[in-house]
């Protein structure tokens, strides 16, 4: 959300388990955070690409995940 993004950058660590695998945890790095917001259900909402650096195979796209973010650079 708008009051979460301000506190992201590129570069810093992400981690993020799908919720079909709780008990495999995957890493990256934000690898950009968008310059225009979309509305969804009265948020404003900034998309974040991650690049992920060790994706369990049996995650598909679509699938549900919780991203945890390090602390900023």
């Amino acid at each position: 959300t708008e009051l979460e993004v301000v506190d992201l950058s590129v570069g810093q660590t992400a981690t993020f388990t799908a919720d079909a695998l709780p008990e495999v945890t995957m890493s990256g790095v934000i690898g950009a955070i968008s310059q225009s917001s979309y509305t969804q259900s009265g948020d404003v909402l900034y998309t974040v690409y991650i690049k992920a650096s060790d994706v369990d195979p049996r995650v598909k796209w679509g699938m549900t995940v919780e991203v945890t973010f390090g602390s900023p650079q």
